[in-house]
């Protein structure tokens, strides 16, 4: 079974780089790899690298698995503080198939749709979009002048492979 635990998720697609909070990391006992130097050179906040992460939506009761491959676009980057708990950058945008409709408030992932939540102090019990989250070997919407966010819920379960949902 899981525990359920409330993540924000930021959809960037200004952003390269997907990215992971440090302490969302450490609490789920991910196991990451020192980023390489050069990587150091270019993205200076970054403490490490999750690599090939695997997520999994939950919405209205049923799960679906968007990751799975050994793609690099399902790996994060490590930042102490980042403006969410994750931020899904272009790369892992297209490595999914996500389409976002501003005007209808709704994202889908792989053809599943999931409604915008504008709110974070919504009912948080309410059956709102969800992520499992593990890692493996295998592995906000942003316009120019807005972000969205979405809220979540992740359920963190046992050491080291830990799924969750957002």
């Amino acid at each position: 079974g899981y525990e359920p635990y409330l993540v924000k998720a930021l959809i960037d697609t200004s952003s390269v780089e997907n990215i992971i909070k440090k302490s969302l990391v450490d609490k789920l006992e991910i196991k990451y790899s020192n980023p390489p130097k050069y990587f150091k050179k270019k993205m200076k906040d970054a403490l490490s690298i999750v690599e090939s992460l695997e997520l999994s939506f939950q919405f209205k009761g049923k799960d679906k698995l968007v990751s799975g491959s050994d793609e690099v676009f399902n790996d994060f980057v490590v930042y102490k503080e980042p403006k969410a708990n994750f931020v899904l950058g272009m790369q892992w945008l297209w490595l999914h198939e996500t389409k976002i409709d501003p005007y209808n408030k709704k994202i889908s992932i792989y053809s599943r749709v999931i409604p915008f939540y504008k709110n974070l102090s919504d009912d948080l019990e309410s059956d709102i979009s969800s992520l499992n989250i593990s890692q493996g070997n295998h592995t906000s919407c942003k316009t120019k002048r807005k972000k969205k966010i979405l809220d979540m819920k992740c359920p963190a379960s046992q050491r080291g492979k830990a799924p969750f949902y957002f």
